[in-house]
């Protein structure tokens, strides 16, 4: 049997002994819950505003962005991102994800959601409470809410 055949088979029963099964090693991380929101300017929906979710999985050093433009009610909506890393469950570790919404418009970029996410529950952001935004360009950033950003919690 090769060497790393065998390092795996090690902690592959290490896990299962320590982790309560193996069920527990696929059971998925949500490294971003679901994010709705809604933008406006100076109180008014604002159409077509181009708003970015990013986030960097510091663990693993994994990262995404997907972008998505405000509808005709300047509404937007991020669907909950998982990941079932078997590594990041075998090996202890402290989570670390670096979570943004940026907002884009007339050629000017806005900070709307800044959070270091430091585990893998669903709506662990915020200690249970959902994300749904409202960002009001002209807002100053600020730290209320528990996050940074010119959004506040609805």
């Amino acid at each position: 049997m090769n060497k790393y055949l065998k390092l795996f088979t090690f902690f592959f029963f290490i896990s299962l002994s320590s982790l309560g099964g193996a069920m527990s090693l696929f059971k998925e991380k949500c490294l971003f819950s679901s994010v709705d929101g809604i933008i406006l300017d100076s109180g008014k929906p604002v159409k077509g505003v181009e708003v970015e979710q990013y986030y960097n999985w510091q663990g693993p050093d994994k990262s995404n962005k997907k972008l998505v433009k405000t509808d005709n009610e300047g509404r937007f909506h991020f669907p909950a991102i998982y990941d079932n890393s078997v590594l990041s469950t075998i090996f202890p570790h402290n989570p670390s994800i670096q979570q943004e919404i940026n907002i884009r418009y007339k050629e000017r970029s806005y900070e709307g959601y800044l959070l270091m996410k430091g585990n893998y529950d669903e709506k662990g952001e915020l200690d249970g409470q959902a994300i749904h935004l409202i960002c009001d360009l002209q807002n100053e950033p600020s730290r209320d809410g528990g996050f940074y950003g010119i959004c506040t919690l609805q």
